[in-house]
């Protein structure tokens, strides 16, 4: 960024949108933490790929904000200690375009489309829109792996969290159907070289 008020603007828009993380971690204390344990895994993914400067900026981004859009969703569907309904798992699923519509708003910076696709899925099962492989961007297939380990991994008002190593194991086993191979290969050589410990984000 050259230009000071080019700067000022998305400094300001960036800390809008931060007031909006702190917001939701009032109705629901999970999503702030998470969305910074996700941001440095992704970025931790993002260099491993020798990802563009211009690239790992979008991912940071859009990793930090990508579940803003959860300020919508009613506190009791967060914090549901059982299983959702039909209808309030609609409500979830409306999240990744609510965030969307957030991110917009920070100028110079377009990571819309990363954020909008993060629940996509390879074999075209994920949402919003059911997109297949080659209409997913990098990004979000990149935060769609740093993402589901950490929801995995993190206890619930649902249910506990499980050991990494489970949750590595799966994640490989969907890679190619949920998840792309190549980020999964990368993000297994990280977590090869991370201490298999359940504080073991404090070393990424």
């Amino acid at each position: 960024i050259s230009s000071e008020p080019v700067f000022q603007t998305i400094s300001k828009s960036l800390e809008k949108l931060k007031k909006v993380n702190q917001a939701i971690e009032k109705k629901d204390a999970y999503t702030l933490t998470h969305s910074e344990r996700v941001q440095k895994l992704s970025i931790k993914i993002g260099l491993e790929m020798k990802l563009e400067r211009e690239v790992l900026s979008k991912l940071a981004f859009a990793a930090l904000f990508h579940d803003l859009g959860k300020i919508y969703i009613e506190d009791h569907i967060l914090n549901k200690p059982g299983k959702l309904n039909d209808e309030e798992f609609h409500q979830v699923k409306l999240h990744p375009q609510n965030s969307a519509e957030y991110v917009r708003s920070i100028k110079f910076i377009d990571i819309a489309d990363i954020v909008l696709q993060h629940h996509e899925r390879i074999d075209g099962s994920g949402y919003p829109f059911g997109l297949t492989e080659e209409n997913i961007c990098q990004e979000a297939k990149i935060i769609a792996v740093a993402d589901s380990f950490d929801a995995m991994t993190t206890d619930r008002p649902y249910r506990k969290g499980i050991n990494p190593l489970l949750a590595l194991e799966e994640i490989r086993y969907l890679a190619g159907s949920l998840y792309d191979k190549e980020v999964v290969k990368v993000f297994s050589g990280i977590m090869s070289k991370t201490p298999q410990r359940r504080t073991y984000f404090t070393s990424i």
